[in-house]
């Protein structure tokens, strides 16, 4: 990761542009904590991928009936 060779401290910025004119932008710094919540997402989804390459089980996560209320 970046962050191993440049320190825990990554500025990470989202620059949106609009498709059509006028072209509008802007750009957003995401924050520490957004960061931080993002690392141990990947970190899961990674522990995951090599639980299933060992295990050659690929569960969706949406094994169980859930119930969809629109009310």
């Amino acid at each position: 990761m970046l962050a191993q060779v440049i320190g825990e401290h990554v500025p990470t910025y989202v620059i949106g542009v609009e498709k059509r004119e006028p072209f509008r932008c802007g750009v957003w710094r995401l924050s520490d904590d957004t960061m931080r919540l993002a690392r141990q997402q990947v970190e899961a989804a990674i522990r995951r991928l090599i639980d299933c390459r060992e295990t050659d089980e690929w569960p969706t996560g949406f094994e169980q009936v859930r119930i969809l209320d629109i009310a």
